[in-house]
């Protein structure tokens, strides 16, 4: 998490402003917890020793979406660095479908003000790729 945040951060000259848990939003106890509870790792048969290099966690709105954010949504590049960073906005993956997703946007994918983290739209189909 906190090298592919530097490089992302790194690599689009961006300053970083506080540590990859405050980005996050939730601590590393509570990411873990929130990973494993998540439907794709109980799907994939995921755990955190033997099978780690089989998934990815993978951001479901890409960091490269941020120029969109600071763009069209009008949103500060440290809120859309921190939004992105965000544990809503994080879940286990396949590798190889990891790999697959790329930077594709997803459809349906929003950030929600009012609860203050990721989730779907409440107009339309769901477009993420799970397991």
């Amino acid at each position: 998490m906190r090298s592919r945040l530097r490089s992302f951060l790194v690599r689009r000259n961006i300053q970083n402003k506080g540590s990859t848990f405050d980005h996050v939003g939730i601590t590393p106890l509570e990411l873990k917890e929130y990973l494993a509870n998540h439907p794709n790792f109980k799907r994939g048969g995921f755990d955190w020793f033997e099978n780690r290099h089989r998934w990815h966690i993978d951001h479901i709105m890409p960091l490269d979406a941020i120029n969109d954010m600071i763009k069209d949504m009008d949103v500060p590049q440290d809120v859309a660095t921190k939004r992105l960073s965000h544990w809503s906005n994080l879940q286990p993956l396949k590798a190889e479908h990891n790999l697959s997703k790329s930077n594709k946007i997803p459809t349906n994918w929003v950030w929600k003000e009012a609860e203050g983290k990721w989730g779907y739209s409440d107009d339309g189909e769901r477009g993420l790729i799970y397991i």
